[in-house]
């Protein structure tokens, strides 16, 4: 194992040397290797999302299946953007018609097998 030397201001010094002493970490190398593992996952998780021909999310979007491929982190990332995304666009008016489209549609939907029937929510597990 390779030795590094890294400078940080005070008040940093002794945050980690807090959670040193009340997170159960051996040591501050031991909380840098978690910081960095972190680091390291989240950023694979940001390339894997890159190289997605992303598609917009709807209701029907299958979360276990992301969550799967691009990890949790991953799928929240997409979630993320995805709402960001959709809160720029003009908003959309519920009227009684719009409502009768959106049902016709899901029943379209679960008749051809796209949705399970009994498919209510999906949840994203979390850490």
């Amino acid at each position: 194992m390779s030795t590094m030397t890294i400078s940080l201001p005070d008040q940093m010094k002794q945050y980690i040397d807090r959670l040193v002493a009340t997170e159960q970490y051996s040591g501050a190398s031991e909380y840098m290797r978690e910081l960095v593992r972190a680091d390291q996952k989240r950023r694979a998780a940001e390339e894997r999302i890159a190289k997605l021909p992303l598609e917009p999310l709807s209701p029907f979007t299958d979360w276990r299946k992301l969550a799967q491929e691009l990890g949790k982190d991953g799928a929240r990332a997409v979630l993320e953007a995805s709402l960001e995304a959709a809160m720029k666009e003009p908003g959309e008016e519920a009227t009684p018609e719009w409502w009768a489209e959106l049902r016709a549609d899901v029943r379209r939907r679960v008749q051809s097998g796209d949705v399970p029937p009994r498919q209510r929510h999906i949840e994203i597990p979390t850490d």
